[in-house]
């Protein structure tokens, strides 16, 4: 058990390096995941296919693009369907909000 020579030393470096950066981009990966949960809320977008009426409520369990809900149009009466899926950030849920406040105040 002398004095290592240069291969050993860098086959250790290198295994040492890579651990290494498989804990950061694990930690990293876990991080952002965790933050993007927080910061978004998945929204589904429900339309009447008769009269156009739109409303936006959370997502459920079972929801895709196209499905015929249970819902009924407060105009027509008419089974509403899914038109859209997406995430909201709460930033443009905060923005949109600011902009009804103004809309508001101004009329």
């Amino acid at each position: 058990m002398g004095s290592l020579d240069f291969y050993t030393v860098y086959v250790l470096s290198v295994m040492l390096l890579s651990v290494v950066m498989i804990i950061y981009m694990v930690i990293t990966v876990l991080g952002s995941r965790k933050k993007d949960k927080e910061e978004q809320k998945v929204v589904t977008v429900l339309k009447c296919p008769q009269c156009g009426y739109v409303k936006k409520r959370e997502f459920r369990e079972g929801d895709f693009i196209g499905k015929i809900v249970d819902e009924k149009c407060p105009h027509c009466g008419v089974n509403l369907v899914v038109d859209a899926i997406y995430a909201e950030t709460y930033h443009d849920i905060r923005s949109a909000l600011r902009e009804k406040r103004r809309q508001k105040n101004a009329s």
